[in-house]
């Protein structure tokens, strides 16, 4: 029920809209202004001017003070290419409808809501079965010899309300839920079904001290994920089927497909999460008298940090809970941003840490007096430690600004990643750490061309990495009866390779504005081309020899 009434409370911000923009046929004077503005609107630009219309606290909807926007989109994209991590396709069809909205209830009362479905297929598929990425533990094809073709649909929703309660004080709510479905359809098959929900309440806080202007926020974020699989076979049943339990690394060990373990094809197994969020953000004003975005400098910082923890299997006493594990994230952001006369840069940085321990449980199955298995636990045993640090760094110079959409927009961005990655099984271990550093740039240029508006951008970008595709070791001396763990090393040089190989990348984007005949809607058609190239070595352990990636997008849709 709160689904359909999000849903329909989206589509009628968007009717409203619409409604509006027909309701302007019976303008006379000034027509031709107001025209105009139609299509001097960007809706990511109108998005892009505060840091907190992005930010997870609703409650800092009520400082939106544009005019209501939304806008609608399908698209249709085709990449092909070996320059993808080692899970991805080497063709791959992606079809995208979008419908994004701010809507000012009343003079307290914001909204925002989105939906967005998407519709993935891809050929030549193998790799994880999984479809989140960070994962705890992997479960990994154990052959190249089983690609095939895989489909993923993504249903997403979200729904934001803010509401001032008294001057100075805001309260909000957001819901985020995402479902989506993902199958393979080559033995060995999987079926998956994921489902993620984030729920944060916020509260704002804004005063003035001797002229200028605060914004204090806080919110407490409740997030929750499943991704369930289901392991079967609709071919030979004499066929053996292996897969990786991937602890790190693509070390780990092996197993056989049947009715017990990771791939019990009796069960469905869930990987199941749930983590708890705070977050504190800040902006200072100075010398500031209006709460407008778009008015001199301002200075934004924000804090994040949640802990979550999970499991993979089922946990009651007559199931199996096969790991446990734990994850933390802190991250830090901020931003400075100055308009002056027709022109605004923000210059946004982020910093982002990652932690995650993996434990495999230990457990021995008994039987009780009425027959029953149930299942008696010991000491986990630690598996993985997994690590992420991101840092990224962009500047955006907007210029030529009318009323809102800039003649001119100018990005530069600096982006660097680094995974750290031990796997155990005792007495050996296998460490990674790679280094993964971008440097991106574009421009865009919005000019009136035939009645409409042409926004011509240009883009491209250069990416290198560092580190060695494993160290292995072990903590004392095995013995002759203690078997090696084992590894796959063409999945762990294919995705080494594409993590760290030098890469260049160029890609052009067409997008026309105008208004639909007979309307005053403002409608787009948009074309993307990029392309992406890796040198390798002559003779790569991947097999990989200077793989390239080319993506083409077509694009229609309408910004109310």
């Amino acid at each position: 029920m709160l689904t359909k009434k999000i849903i329909a409370l989206l589509f009628g911000m968007l009717a409203l809209n619409a409604s509006t923009l027909f309701a302007q046929d019976s303008l006379t004077n000034g027509q031709s202004v107001a025209l105009q503005c139609l299509l001097l609107r960007d809706y990511h630009f109108v998005q892009q001017s505060s840091p907190w219309l992005t930010q997870r606290n609703a409650a800092a909807l009520t400082l939106f003070n544009s005019e209501n926007i939304a806008e609608a989109e399908v698209s249709f994209a085709h990449a092909n290419g070996e320059l993808t991590n080692f899970s991805g396709s080497p063709s791959l069809n992606d079809f995208q409808g979008a419908i994004e909205s701010y809507y000012r209830l009343s003079p307290r009362a914001v909204v925002y809501g989105a939906i967005s479905y998407d519709n993935q297929s891809g050929k030549d598929m193998t790799g994880s079965v999984f479809m989140q990425d960070r994962l705890p533990f992997d479960i990994v094809e154990d052959s190249l010899t089983n690609i095939g073709r895989k489909h993923r649909d993504t249903y997403h929703l979200v729904g934001a309300f803010g509401y001032q309660v008294v001057n100075g004080f805001s309260v909000g709510m957001k819901a985020d839920y995402t479902a989506a479905n993902y199958a393979k359809y080559k033995d060995l098959r999987h079926k998956n079904k994921l489902m993620n929900l984030d729920f944060t309440a916020g509260v704002l806080g804004s005063f003035n001290i001797q002229g200028s202007s605060f914004n204090v926020g806080f919110d407490y974020t409740y997030h929750r994920r499943t991704e369930s699989v289901e392991f079967g076979t609709y071919g030979k049943a004499d066929k053996v089927y292996k897969s990786l339990i991937d602890y790190g690394a693509l070390m780990g060990i092996v197993e056989q497909f049947g009715n017990d373990g990771y791939t019990d094809k009796t069960n469905e197994m869930p990987l199941f999460e749930d983590a708890h969020g705070v977050g504190l953000q800040l902006e200072f004003l100075p010398n500031h008298h209006s709460r407008r975005f778009s008015d001199g400098l301002s200075l934004f910082a924000a804090v994040s940090y949640s802990h979550a923890t999970g499991y993979y299997g089922r946990p009651s006493q007559y199931t199996i809970t096969y790991t446990d594990h734990d994850r933390n994230i802190l991250t830090l952001q901020g931003r400075a941003s100055y308009a002056f006369s027709a022109s605004r840069f923000n210059l946004d940085v982020k910093y982002q840490s990652e932690t995650l321990e993996n434990r495999i449980n230990t457990y021995r199955g008994l039987t009780n007096d009425y027959g029953a298995t149930y299942y008696e636990y010991y000491d986990a045993t630690k598996s993985g430690e997994k690590g992420w640090r991101n840092f990224d760094v962009d500047y955006t110079l907007h210029l030529g600004i009318r009323h809102e959409l800039p003649t001119w927009t100018i990005t530069a961005g600096y982006h660097w990643q680094q995974r750290d990655v031990t796997a155990y099984l005792y007495p050996y271990y296998r460490q990674q750490q790679l280094n993964t550093s971008e440097v991106v740039v574009s421009l865009t240029r919005n000019l009136d061309l035939l009645g409409g508006i042409l926004g011509v951008t240009l883009n491209g970008g250069y990416q290198t990495g560092s580190g060695d595709p494993y160290h292995d070791g072990s903590f004392v001396t095995p013995s002759a009866k203690q078997p090696q763990p084992t590894t796959m090393e063409a999945f762990l040089y294919h995705d080494y390779e594409y993590l760290t190989a030098k890469q260049y990348r160029f890609g052009l984007q067409l997008k026309y504005n105008f208004l639909f005949p007979g309307t005053h809607l403002n409608t787009f058609v948009r074309t993307a081309f990029d392309y992406r190239k890796a040198t390798t070595p002559d003779v790569s352990p991947s097999g990989l020899n200077n793989p390239s990636r080319t993506t083409f997008l077509i694009a229609a849709g309408h910004t109310f």
